[in-house]
C-alpha cells in the first residue's frame, strides 16, 4: 500500500471556496430522512446509497440533526456520552423501530457556500466535529455536507493507492 500526498497541491486547495469544491469534486446532494422515520430506515438508506450520514428535518422540512456511522455505533454501547465533551443527553431507542430522532446529533453546524475551505477545517477542529451541512445562503436548504473524510480523501489528496503487484 503506498500513500500519496502532495503539501504544496492541498495548501492550494484549502483555500478553494465551498462552492468550487461541491462541484468540482461532485459532492452530491444530502439525504434527509424525517424525525419520526425508523432506525432500521435510516440504516437501510445509509447501506444502499453507500452514504456516512443523512440529515434529519421535522415536519415543516427544517434540518434539525443529523445522523453518522459513528452514530449508530453508539446504540451499541451503554453511555454514550463522554466525560471529556458535554453533548446533549440522548434517549436510549427501544429497538430498530425506534424514530431517528432518539439517535441523532441535534443543530449541526451549518455553513455558507461562500466559506473557504480552510474555514470549514477550522470549524470541525474548534467543535469536535466530523461533518457540516453547506447550505444555500439564500433559501438555507442544503445542498452537500461535508465531513473529514471526504476532505481528506477527495479535497486534499490523501489517497491509498494498492499495490498492484498484490492485487493480482
Amino acid at each position: 500500500m503506498v500513500i500519496l500526498f502532495n503539501y504544496e497541491e492541498a495548501k492550494k486547495r484549502v483555500e478553494l471556496p465551498i462552492h468550487e469544491v461541491i462541484s468540482k469534486y461532485r459532492i452530491p446532494p444530502p439525504i434527509i430522512l424525517k424525525e419520526h422515520e425508523s432506525i432500521e430506515h435510516l440504516i437501510n438508506t445509509l447501506f444502499r446509497y453507500g452514504r456516512e450520514c443523512v440529515l434529519v428535518s421535522d415536519n415543516r422540512g427544517k434540518v434539525t440533526g443529523i445522523i453518522t456511522l459513528f452514530d449508530l455505533l453508539k446504540l451499541f454501547i451503554e453511555h454514550p456520552r463522554s466525560r471529556l465533551i458535554l453533548r446533549h443527553p440522548r434517549l436510549r431507542p427501544e429497538n430498530e423501530r425506534s424514530p431517528i430522532s432518539t439517535v441523532m446529533s441535534p443543530n449541526p453546524i451549518k455553513i455558507g457556500k461562500d466559506l473557504k475551505l480552510r474555514d470549514v477545517l477550522e470549524l470541525m477542529v474548534r467543535y469536535g466535529v466530523s461533518h457540516v451541512v453547506v447550505i444555500e445562503p439564500k433559501t438555507k436548504e442544503p445542498i452537500a455536507v461535508l465531513s473529514k473524510r471526504i476532505i481528506l480523501r477527495e479535497l486534499l489528496g490523501v489517497e491509498i493507492l494498492r499495490d498492484l503487484t498484490t492485487a493480482v
